[in-house]
């Protein structure tokens, strides 16, 4: 294990697996660990931990504090305004403000120099990266990869919208990458079903979290092993999946995301996918086109959410790949299906604050602007640049992006996350 570095870590609420305390302890033995949930102790070793329900619940707040966890868009705060039509408490904007004092006193007073956490908007993250700011306290955002299963997205401002990626194709054009061969990183059935047993660990003790009080008063999100079991039934075995729609001649593809997901919660303006569809089936139909429009639902939410669409279009349950290729342009939010239309030179149309939404390399839309550009993209006068495209794709792949997953990793991904440290990236 090299720990050259040695320095003071702190581990906020990690993925679910043991990715991060085991990259903690790649660069040091010193480490300490917020506990929001008991489940996750699963996933962690025995350094230091501090529970932080234990620790805020009477902890004195600055009015500024309450400020700033008024201010903070989080995956907590957007969920209740645009799925629940509400606006959170008093008493959790409150208790946010009481562990962003809580903190910061404990990243001054511990010395810590480095904050690691997955995805920067989980309502803890977002808090303790605005200390981390105000502080000049580094901090490590991972999030699952661009090039699965082969890649981890490690950066140290943000991710998707928020990502350190520039937002200028000439950067990319200018650059001189090293292509180099990725190692593939597979995750075999076997470890798949070991990661799922695990998991359903951490629903068991997440539940004896919230029955001896050991989970934060504010979560992210609700763990039902009922759920998940009605999710992977619905997903294996809905009629939908089995009845084969021929695809017209020539269509535009629309992957819909998850309505809960940050993609649309935080970096759109559309309130869920409903909103989005019907502003896309409006402006389309309202249009002369010879073209159809092809949705797909997100996996995660086939058979769970029921959308209304109009007649005229089509939901499909088909290969992604072959709905991309076969398809004349793409319009998307900001999901993965979009990036790997864009390797594959297809326009993309994106409404959201997507880490690919570069000009000339996707259609960069608004909500506002939508009806305009896609009559331009039907009229065939948008262009983009392939060079700049092929780049880009390159430099995500072979500098940006760290080699090995979440759940399938070694010793050579951690040093590529340790030189990234070291080189201030």
């Amino acid at each position: 294990m090299a720990r050259n570095i040695e320095m003071k870590i702190l581990i906020l609420e990690p993925f679910y697996t043991n990715f991060h305390i085991d990259l903690a302890s790649y660069l040091s033995n010193n480490i300490d660990i917020f506990i929001f949930n008991f489940g996750s102790i699963l996933y962690l070793n025995d350094a230091k931990k501090i529970f932080i329900q234990k620790n805020i619940l009477n902890y004195e707040y600055l009015e500024n504090d309450l400020k700033l966890s008024k201010n903070i868009k989080t995956l907590y705060t957007e969920t209740l305004r645009k799925i629940d039509n509400q606006e959170p408490s008093e008493d959790n904007f409150i208790y946010m403000a009481r562990y962003i004092a809580f903190t910061r006193k404990y990243l001054l007073n511990n010395k810590i120099e480095l904050v690691m956490m997955h995805n920067d908007l989980r309502w803890q993250h977002a808090l303790a990266i605005e200390i981390c700011k105000e502080l000049n306290i580094k901090y490590l955002v991972t999030e699952r990869g661009i090039f699965r299963p082969n890649t981890t997205t490690v950066d140290f401002k943000g991710v998707n919208g928020y990502s350190n990626l520039p937002k200028g194709k000439e950067f990319y054009k200018n650059s001189d990458i090293k292509v180099k061969k990725l190692k593939n990183y597979k995750v075999s059935k076997t470890l798949n079903l070991k990661i799922n047993i695990r998991f359903s660990f951490f629903i068991l003790l997440n539940k004896i979290g919230n029955i001896f009080n050991l989970n934060s008063n504010i979560k992210n999100k609700s763990y039902s092993l009922s759920y998940y079991i009605n999710l992977l039934i619905k997903q294996k075995f809905s009629k939908s999946n089995n009845i084969k729609i021929k695809l017209p001649k020539k269509y535009i593809f629309i992957p819909l995301q998850v309505n809960t997901d940050t993609q649309i919660l935080i970096h759109s303006d559309f309130k869920n996918m409903q909103e989005f569809i019907s502003k896309v089936e409006n402006d389309f139909y309202s249009l002369d086109s010879n073209l159809e429009l092809v949705f797909k639902i997100h996996p995660m939410e086939q058979g769970i959410v029921d959308y209304t669409f109009d007649e005229r279009s089509i939901v499909i349950q088909s290969d992604t790949n072959e709905l991309i290729q076969n398809s004349e342009f793409l319009i998307t939010i900001n999901s993965t299906v979009g990036f790997e239309a864009i390797q594959q030179k297809k326009k993309v149309m994106v409404l959201g604050k997507a880490f690919f939404k570069i000009e000339d390399i996707s259609v960069c839309s608004s909500k506002e602007s939508f009806k305009q550009d896609l009559q331009n993209l039907l009229l065939n006068d948008i262009i983009l640049d392939g060079e700049a495209i092929d780049k880009f794709v390159e430099y995500l792949k072979y500098e940006y992006q760290v080699n090995g997953n979440l759940f399938n990793y070694n010793n050579n991904t951690f040093e590529e996350i340790k030189l990234k440290l070291e080189n201030g990236e």
